[in-house]
């Protein structure tokens, strides 16, 4: 087995605020597995690297008319990093491309695990409104809910 020495250790929880890893991965010449960026890196050593990082994805959003004004929506996300605590699930309307401000549906996962996943659904009654309306699933934990409020 060969030893390496990287010049850094990360970890989500000790990361100061506003700081972006995604420029950090870029500048490395490491092999990243993960859904928080689309680049393909390159190493002499190409065996696996494993960080400390959260990587929470929203893997599927559907939208079904189910009448009256009204559509069921189904989400599903995934943990490929780190466990994590506290992590809330949430389903946005979107509309006119405004922002997310109201989730229609929401879980709090106490325990996030690698490789777990969770379903969330909801019901959301269409406005009648001449913009568009489109919907977005986030996977965060509540500390970056509490950074971002501040």
């Amino acid at each position: 087995m060969k030893e390496q020495i990287l010049p850094f250790l990360l970890r989500p929880d000790d990361l100061p605020e506003g700081i972006d890893i995604r420029t950090l991965i870029e500048q490395s010449r490491i092999d990243y597995e993960g859904t928080l960026i689309n680049v393909a890196f390159g190493f002499t050593d190409t065996s696996k690297l494993m960080l400390d990082l959260y990587d929470f994805e929203a893997t599927m959003i559907s939208v079904t008319d189910i009448g009256n004004g009204q559509v069921q929506l189904n989400a599903t996300a995934g943990n490929r990093g780190i466990s994590g605590k506290d992590v809330w699930f949430r389903i946005y309307p979107i509309i006119g491309g405004g922002t997310n401000e109201f989730p229609i549906a929401e879980i709090r996962i106490e325990n996030f695990d690698p490789q777990q996943q969770y379903d969330l659904s909801g019901v959301y009654t269409v406005p009648l409104t001449d913009k568009s309306i489109e919907f977005i699933a986030i996977v965060t934990t509540a500390t970056i809910l509490q950074r971002s409020r501040r």
